[in-house]
């Protein structure tokens, strides 16, 4: 982020600037094990299990197996993310069995380990990237993680390793107002207000020591500098309006404050958020606002206004902590989803994947998540296997019906409907797919037919297959892939990492009643059998309103007073 100084006419032409997300904490064992990140491991460097980039740290001894972190700063991390191998044959790297899954772990209260990621023991022969986005929760001043094997079979058995350990950041712009004064490179303008040291006679502080408190006699609000949010995903912050005592005095009906933002360099302010004085009275709330694409602009201010107030006895506020998001390579953000890279026209959408994910969806639109259990998936014709999070699918699909949610589901002009999972690729040809039709009864084919869109690998390829065209691409690696299915009134886009492009046609199958159903095309010509189904893991349908593109209106003077042509069959 370059730093700026208060010339409005230089500020509205170079605005400080959202960026990608970076590492707070990161160890890629390239020359052991770093001591000021881990507390402690039992594993070895070297490279018995390959690695990505040099050395990796291996796990192959007869006690327990894991690594732990020191006590971390988690305040500003968004994300934990490892490259995880777990057994890669017979030899020296030998293969895990069932239930000797690797998990990372916690440490809440600083008194109880909590598993919130679980990789299974077949997840990665080889080295695959594992995320887990962390929740309000977990954002600490001594978190403590470690990654551990539940279970092993002794030294030389069920081995693993793990590369590039990171935890991200995704924070490019803030003020924790923790100095005693705030940033000049973040605020342009404070009226009203002023950063004070934390006590009974203000609003209090959230984080650290200090916040910015708002309790003059004229005009009450802050505004930020021109922000360049191309980039950008949510803005979040913390709040407190008013409270109990004197000295935090509670707000009334009218006092809210609001949160806007202006495109324009501050002439023309659009409404974004008015903040409820019941929902962030007597203590501080975290409030995460996604950017609707009318904010994602190069030249944003954004400002908290409070619309009245009865002097500076009363109806105090304060902010503390105030972030600007951007989106991380893997594109979304606890709960709020890039449909792809963010900034580009295919991400006009923030879904919400999380309940814990407050205040996400902006402009309404309840949330939908349905997620995989036995009342939401009916199995078809296709051999499947279903077991906690994960189905399996074995055997010919061609002409077959197969599973799919019981629901029937429809995307509207701002509801986008999004399958998301992790397709465990581990042939070439396991050919797991997706298939959309209003027909609750449509089977699975290796073509084009009206009124169903199938999209899914054709051996090495991704290919999507529309009723008149079925465009694919390269995508051949054996791997775990994050898979995203975004589908809209005129489009079905098919989106996974591991590198590989998205896969888009035109289509309005979404803008009617249709039913998504999901498989795998695994025959025994195909390398299946039985015992190895192609798997889906999480597999889950969301849906959530986003913020419709505000209206500006002229800002308000505040007072006291208030084509390919498709393949016949796989290769």
């Amino acid at each position: 982020m370059r730093a700026h100084h208060a010339v409005v006419v230089i500020l509205s032409l170079c605005a400080v600037r959202a960026l990608s997300a970076s590492a707070l904490y990161s160890d890629s064992f390239t020359s052991g094990v770093s001591s000021s990140l881990f507390a402690s491991h039992s594993g070895s460097i070297g490279t018995t299990c390959g690695s990505t980039d040099g050395n990796s740290l291996v796990f192959s001894g007869s006690g327990t197996r894991q690594i732990m972190s020191a006590p971390l700063d988690f305040r500003r991390a968004s994300a934990i993310t490892f490259d995880l191998v777990i057994g890669v044959g017979s030899g020296s790297c030998e293969n895990a069995d069932p239930g000797e899954d690797v998990v990372l772990e916690l440490l809440l209260s600083n008194t109880t380990w909590a598993i919130v990621h679980q990789a299974p023991e077949s997840c990665c022969s080889s080295f695959t990237k594992r995320t887990f986005f962390l929740e309000p929760i977990h954002q600490q001043p001594n978190m403590q993680f470690r990654i551990r094997q539940l279970s092993h079979s002794g030294s030389g058995f069920d081995v693993w390793a793990i590369d590039n350990v990171r935890v991200e950041s995704m924070v490019e712009v803030e003020d924790t107002f923790d100095s005693g004064s705030y940033s000049s490179s973040v605020w342009s303008t404070i009226s009203g207000g002023s950063v004070l040291a934390a006590s009974a006679s203000n609003c209090g502080a959230a984080n650290g020591t200090y916040s910015l408190n708002f309790r003059g006699s004229s005009t009450r609000e802050a505004q930020t500098q021109s922000l360049d949010l191309r980039d950008a995903i949510a803005v979040r912050f913390q709040v407190r309006i008013g409270g109990t005592t004197t000295g935090c005095e509670k707000s009334d009906s009218g006092e809210e404050v609001v949160v806007e933002a202006s495109t324009d360099g501050g002439t023309l302010w659009s409404s974004w958020k008015e903040l409820s004085i019941s929902a962030y009275m007597t203590s501080f709330h975290q409030v995460t606002l996604a950017l609707s694409p009318a904010f994602q602009h190069n030249n944003v201010k954004i400002r908290f206004r409070q619309k009245s107030h009865s002097g500076s006895c009363c109806d105090h506020w304060a902010i503390d902590t105030f972030q600007v998001i951007s989106c991380p390579s893997s594109g979304f953000l606890r709960g709020v989803t890039c449909v792809s890279t963010c900034g580009a026209a295919p991400a006009t959408y923030r879904v919400c994947e999380s309940a814990s994910a407050i205040n996400s969806c902006t402009g309404g639109g309840s949330e939908q998540v349905i997620k995989l259990n036995s009342s939401t998936l009916i199995t078809g014709s296709v051999p499947t296997s279903i077991s906690g999070n994960t189905v399996g699918f074995y055997g010919e699909a061609n002409s077959r019906v197969s599973s799919r949610f019981v629901s029937p589901l429809i995307a509207t002009s701002t509801h986008p409907v999004v399958f998301r999972g992790r397709a465990k690729k581990m042939n070439s040809c396991s050919d797991h797919f997706v298939y959309i039709s209003p027909s609750p009864s449509a089977t699975w084919n290796w073509g084009s037919e009206s009124n169903v869109v199938r999209i899914g690998w054709n051996c090495n390829s991704k290919v999507v297959y529309a009723p008149s065209l079925a465009p694919s691409v390269a995508c051949s690696s054996l791997r775990e892939y994050e898979v995203t299915i975004t589908i809209t009134q005129s489009s079905v886009r098919f989106d996974t990492d591991g590198g590989c492009s998205p896969v888009q046609v035109s289509t309005s199958i979404g803008a009617s009643s249709f039913y998504l159903f999901l498989g795998a095309d695994y025959d025994t010509s195909s390398g299946g059998s039985s015992s190895s189904m192609a798997e889906w893991v999480e597999p889950r349908i969301l849906q959530c309103g986003v913020a419709s593109s505000p209206s500006p209106s002229p800002s308000p003077s505040p007072s006291p007073s208030p084509s390919p042509s498709p393949s016949p069959s796989p290769s």
